[in-house]
């Protein structure tokens, strides 16, 4: 399987339909993206066999690049549901002005290249308990980073399922080092094939605070729905500010 795409998105270029993914405009945006899926015959333990290969080039009008983001990726595939994947990410970024990127903490201009090297595993997703564990290490603009993504999942068909993440992070740049981590549940409850209560709540250790997204969806007939989402956006530190909103929608399909 493959793919080729050029990109040449001029400096008037509204995107009202679809987005652009970089915020400055007038670029050009080169992408490859290529892969195999081979499977062993007999009774191996491994039901397929995936080396894939994605680059990602950002220029400017001059042809001058801006970023390059690759990736080599050999993924394996386990009968059993499980699955296993190891990576190298070349990673490009030049910088026109400096960047800050915490208080206290700013990257300088100039142009910088890194290596990341990303381990992944999966386990069937399909059962009751499941879980995911991501290792990656390597370089961050002028320093490094690294991070250890945790997540454990609970699915009780056709009813329940929950997700409980923790992402660990610990960058060290020229000008400090700092930590970033970040804990989440999701859950999501089907009272029936037409009622749905879902929420999302997140924690974040950087800025002290809690996220907090709760969603019920009915769909009361046909293509038509009654949703209403709380979200709460909460400083768990000194100031204890938040943030509430709630926010309801109705839809009817009329059909003549």
């Amino acid at each position: 399987m493959g793919q080729l795409l050029f990109a040449d998105i001029g400096k008037n270029f509204n995107p009202e339909v679809g987005f652009v993914s970089r915020p400055n405009k007038d670029i050009r945006n080169f992408q490859v993206n290529f892969g195999l899926r081979a499977r062993p015959g007999g009774q191996s333990f491994i039901r397929e066999v995936n080396p894939k290969l994605s680059i990602k080039h950002y220029m400017d009008r001059d042809n001058l690049t801006l970023t390059k983001d690759d990736h080599y990726a050999l993924i394996f595939f386990f009968r059993n549901g499980a699955s296993f994947e190891v990576s190298h990410n070349p990673l490009f970024e030049r910088l026109t002005e400096p960047f800050r990127i915490r208080q206290g903490i700013t990257i300088p201009a100039g142009d910088y290249f890194t290596n990341e090297f990303r381990i992944r595993t999966f386990s069937d997703r399909t059962r009751l308990l499941s879980g995911s564990m991501t290792f990656n290490k390597g370089g961050f603009f002028d320093g490094d980073r690294t991070s250890v993504n945790f997540s454990g999942s609970v699915l009780i068909k056709p009813r329940l399922s929950a997700t409980l993440r923790y992402n660990y992070n610990r960058i060290e740049l020229e000008g400090g080092k700092f930590p970033a981590d970040l804990c989440s549940l999701r859950t999501e409850y089907s009272f029936s094939p037409r009622m749905l209560l879902g929420a999302f709540i997140q924690y974040n250790t950087d800025s002290d605070r809690i996220l907090t997204n709760i969603r019920f969806n009915w769909i009361h007939r046909p293509l038509s729905d009654i949703t209403v989402v709380f979200t709460e956006d909460r400083d768990t530190g000194a100031s204890t500010d938040s943030i509430r909103s709630l926010t309801f929608k109705y839809t009817h399909l009329l059909q003549f």
